[in-house]
């Protein structure tokens, strides 16, 4: 609606350009020419007609500069510019024939209108704000002509102009009307293809405009991003209302903090780039000190309140960089920053550069590994609790060397998620576990194994379906899809139409390191989850903390009331795995079972285990996978989910 608006005015105001330079250009040159044979003076009507060209010229620019926005000519030369190019119009019909005494013919009848015509609208496009003004113009070339025709006893004349001037008046106020809607329109247009809505600052391409225009101007001064850390949580926690405002009372705190000639945007989600004027480092860190301790104050709507941390980069500007690399310079340490805990405010170094290009050198070289198929997938087992008899395996993606070496995950599975090409690792790891259930179908002793797999929700919002499908066919419960807990509860639409998807059917669904994030009871209740993995940071050490002991157990009532499995990862000792099993826990993963192994290597792992498990003394049977633990709650958590949705749109 917007954009048609805009595009009916800008044709209106076309037109109106397009007839009030034809008809000055026409008055201005043949005017003349038709009252070449009145009793006007000869040289005065030369002298007019060529003073009409640069007059005409002017205003024409002066106004298509005013309609774009463009105040190039200064508002006195075009003050006096019309007002002495109106005299000229107001005063002709006194050196016309008509006030000579001369009866006027239709043509320099028409003449004259086509003259005050084009007068009033060039007034009414050169002055739309100065109301008072343009009709004063306008009253007074109606009024000369009207008097004159009167003077010459030419009623009948001056009425017709009458008439004329009233039509042209109220058709000039239109014109206007029009001409400020659509300059309103193209200033409203333009400041918000350079603005943030939420913020009011400039968005990404509105700061990289303000920037670039003056880069040569930018020596010693400072760039620094800013990165909520928290933010995610906060606005699946808290809801989308709350997380608006949370923006929106960020960007005043950074504009209020930073000196008044900085310039601030957001530039992402949760993001935001500042220009700080040049000074020293050291006033730099103390303003920046500062600006931190700003935005940690609490922010608080309806009774809720909430602190935000964040992470600053900064790069100081010197003389050749370009934009995108000093912005990459910013970026690499912030993201140094975000990485230590220990450190709010990251300055751009020959260490942040040196680890930014071994980052993008990983980057590439694992990019290839993957077209390459150089990753490997190892197994960790998984045992019951009571018995530590099998029950299946996690994959764990592995990078090895020509030198026999390995990259470790720490390294380039962060790679992975930043760059995407966590979806093209989730594609291997599912053909890779296809692989191993159809390889151990027809094995007795693993037939019953179950396999895990990692799946990044960028992958969930994708074709993780569709890609499971196309290797796995069967979609039954010997695979599981392990999602980290914080990353699962706030998902985007499509990657909650695809985990309901998932749910309706029998591959099982596991929440990975629970407890670590937000735990929200309200959405695991709702969500159709399998099992849930507690995080190792529980179990280490909590043979001797009670504390820990007390939280254990506490999720462990919490899966027997959801009728879902209870998996503990992270298990180094056997008082541990003693210690869990008398608590409840029906799953144990970690180094203390087995390591993760290659798949030759595993098999071994597993046989021995089972061969473990046979020579212990009879003892309860141990559980069988697969089994549906979702069928039973399938009504309940649909209402759950329902009423978590209506909650959400509320």
């Amino acid at each position: 609606m917007h954009s048609i608006q805009r595009h009916t005015l800008e044709r209106q105001a076309k037109r109106s350009r397009l007839a009030s330079a034809t008809g000055i250009i026409l008055i201005g040159l043949m005017l003349p020419l038709i009252f070449w044979h009145s009793s006007i003076p000869r040289f005065l009507l030369v002298i007019w007609g060529a003073a009409q060209i640069p007059i005409t010229l002017t205003l024409i620019a002066s106004v298509r500069a005013r309609i774009q926005g463009r105040n190039r000519t200064s508002r006195s030369w075009n003050l006096t510019t019309l007002i002495c190019w109106s005299l000229s119009f107001g005063l002709l019909p006194w050196l016309a024939p008509t006030a000579s005494g001369v009866a006027p013919d239709k043509y320099m009848l028409f003449c004259a209108m086509l003259a005050v015509t084009g007068v009033i609208a060039v007034a009414a496009a050169q002055l739309p704000y100065a109301n008072k003004l343009r009709k004063i113009i306008l009253v007074a070339i109606a009024t000369s002509y009207i008097a004159a025709y009167l003077f010459n006893s030419e009623p009948i004349i001056a009425l017709i102009a009458l008439m004329w001037f009233v039509v042209i008046y109220f058709n000039t106020e239109v014109n206007v009307h029009a001409a400020l809607e659509l300059k309103e329109l193209r200033r409203s247009s333009e400041h918000d293809a350079m603005h943030d809505s939420l913020s009011t600052l400039y968005n990404r391409h509105g700061f990289l405009s303000a920037v670039q225009n003056n880069l040569a101007k930018r020596d010693n001064e400072s760039l620094a991003i800013v990165d909520l850390n928290n933010f995610k949580i906060i606005n699946d926690a808290l809801g989308h209302q709350f997380g608006d405002h949370v923006l929106s009372v960020i960007g005043h705190r950074l504009k209020t903090a930073l000196p008044h000639n900085s310039i601030v945007a957001r530039i992402g989600g949760d993001e935001f780039a500042a220009i700080i004027p040049a000074m020293d480092q050291y006033s730099v860190r103390s303003l920046l000190n500062n600006t931190l301790t700003a935005l940690n104050e609490p922010i608080e709507l309806q009774h809720r309140s909430k602190r935000v941390n964040a992470s600053i980069g900064v790069s100081t500007y010197k003389q050749g960089t370009t934009l995108s690399d000093w912005m990459a310079e910013a970026d690499a340490a912030m993201y140094r920053s975000k990485n230590d805990a220990a450190i709010d405010i990251s300055y751009f170094d020959q260490n942040t550069r040196r680890e930014t290009a071994q980052r993008i050198e990983l980057e590439d070289r694992f990019r290839a590994a993957l077209a390459n198929g150089e990753i490997t997938f190892w197994c960790q087992p998984i045992v019951t609790a009571d018995a530590q008899h099998p029950v299946g395996v996690e994959l764990l993606a592995r990078w090895p060397q020509p030198n026999g070496t390995r990259i470790s995950p720490a390294e380039f599975i962060p790679i992975a998620h930043q760059t995407s090409l966590i979806i093209e690792l989730g594609k291997q790891a599912l053909a890779f576990a296809s692989d191993l259930l159809k390889r151990w179908a027809d094995d007795s002793d693993f037939s019953s194994l179950t396999v895990n797999v990692n799946i990044s929700p960028l992958h969930l919002g994708v074709d993780l379906v569709d890609d499971i499908k196309q290797v796995f066919p069967e979609m039954d419960r010997r695979l599981g899809l392990e999602f980290v807990e914080t990353e699962l509860v706030s998902g985007t639409g499509d990657q909650k139409a695809n985990l309901k998807a998932l749910g309706e059917s029998d591959i099982r669904l596991i929440i990975d390191d629970f407890g670590v994030g937000y735990s929200s009871l309200s959405y695991l209740w709702s969500l159709p989850v399998d099992e849930l993995k507690i995080d190792r940071s529980f179990i280490d050490g909590f043979e001797s903390d009670p504390v820990r002991q007390e939280l254990i157990a506490a999720m462990v009532h919490m899966t027997r009331a959801l009728n879902i499995s209870c998996v503990a990862e992270g298990i180094e000792t056997n008082a541990a795995a003693r210690l869990l099993r008398q608590h409840g826990v029906n799953q144990l993963q970690g180094f203390g079972i087995a390591t993760p192994q290659p798949l030759a290597e595993v098999e071994q792992t597993l046989r021995q285990l089972m061969k473990n498990h046979t020579s212990q003394p009879a003892s309860a049977p141990p559980q069988q996978w697969p089994i549906n633990t979702r069928s039973s709650l399938k009504p309940l958590r649909a209402s759950a989910q329902s009423a978590q949705v209506e909650k959400e749109v509320a």
